[in-house]
């Protein structure tokens, strides 16, 4: 979402996670770093850690996507907004180093390797 509708669901969102304050965000997605700017403006104290998901050699699989991508550059302008690569879908981001994530784009944009591996993790984990 862009605009004033973005703003609005992000602000619910993060009031209803109680995110306020000095907190660090990370802002998960696929090249789209819509997200970000609008966390930064929800959250003026925060640090939003912006990290595109998909950097690995092939083009999105879906056209939108693509167009998204190529349209969207990585956010220089804002001090309080760093952006990242993951590294074949892994963060680069140390453990615990966030206060609450956001995931902008859904899982499904993932390969379906990776979703699995993660589902894994997450059942071996509990």
């Amino acid at each position: 979402m862009y605009g004033h509708p973005g703003v609005r669901y992000l602000r619910r969102l993060v009031e209803l996670g109680s995110v306020k304050g000095k907190v660090t965000v990370a802002d998960l997605h696929i090249g789209t770093y819509r997200h970000a700017f609008l966390l930064s403006d929800v959250l003026p104290e925060a640090t939003i850690q912006t990290v595109d998901c998909w950097n690995v050699e092939s083009e999105s699989p879906e056209e939108a996507v693509q167009d998204v991508r190529d349209l969207e550059m990585p956010p220089t302008s804002n001090p309080r907004i760093v952006a990242y690569k993951a590294d074949h879908f892994t963060l680069p981001l140390p453990d615990a180093s966030c206060d609450a994530v956001c995931f902008g784009s859904g899982r499904t944009r993932f390969p379906r390797a990776v979703r699995e591996k993660n589902c894994s993790a997450k059942r071996t984990a509990s």
